[in-house]
């Protein structure tokens, strides 16, 4: 494994240790790594792109230790830039959640082609397990990524189909595990 991207799995693992997901109760960690590996299967060589993949939630969920200036010093400028575009702008207590998801589209849209990459990638990841969720909350979250999708226009355009197939073979009752690798 390249050296940066070593520092950028070490450091979002360090982060996140405590961390568990909400609805499985898996360590956080194996989300971020799981980020990683679909950037990798499709940017092999833009090693900024994989590292940001590690560190996408650090700005989010780790806001008392980690900070836009530390990613900066301790990566780079692109990481840490493409970790802010994909950040929530509007945190949980700002506003009612139709108004917080309208934020972040609104921000999203505005994203670059990599940040877009970044975040189609990360709700691979997170749809293909939300689907198994309770019906009542995933029908809520699949219907708010349905609606983010149209705005990721600048991203990876396999990974846009991937996220749409996902998408649509949920809401029309078909298989909703994602494929373990990007479909041909």
């Amino acid at each position: 494994m390249d050296e940066l991207l070593f520092r950028a799995l070490e450091f979002a693992v360090r982060a996140h240790h405590g961390q568990r997901r909400k609805y499985s109760d898996t360590p956080y960690a194996w989300h971020p790594i799981r980020v990683a590996a679909i950037l990798q299967t499709i940017e092999p060589d833009n090693t900024d792109l994989i590292a940001a993949g590690f560190l996408h939630d650090t700005l989010e969920d780790c806001r008392d230790t980690v900070s836009f200036d530390t990613l900066a010093r301790r990566f780079n400028d692109t990481i840490a830039n493409l970790v802010e575009e994909v950040t929530n702008v509007a945190p949980w207590k700002c506003g009612s959640r139709d108004v917080r998801k309208a934020r972040e589209r609104e921000h999203l849209a505005k994203a670059s082609a990599d940040g877009q990459t970044l975040k189609l990638a990360d709700t691979i990841d997170n749809i293909s397990r939300i689907a198994r969720c309770p019906k009542q909350f995933a029908d809520v979250y699949m219907a708010e990524k349905r609606m983010l999708l149209p705005v990721l226009d600048s991203g990876d355009l396999t990974l846009h189909a991937w996220a749409d197939t996902i998408l649509t073979d949920y809401f029309s009752g078909g298989d909703t595990d994602a494929p373990q690798t990007i479909p041909a």
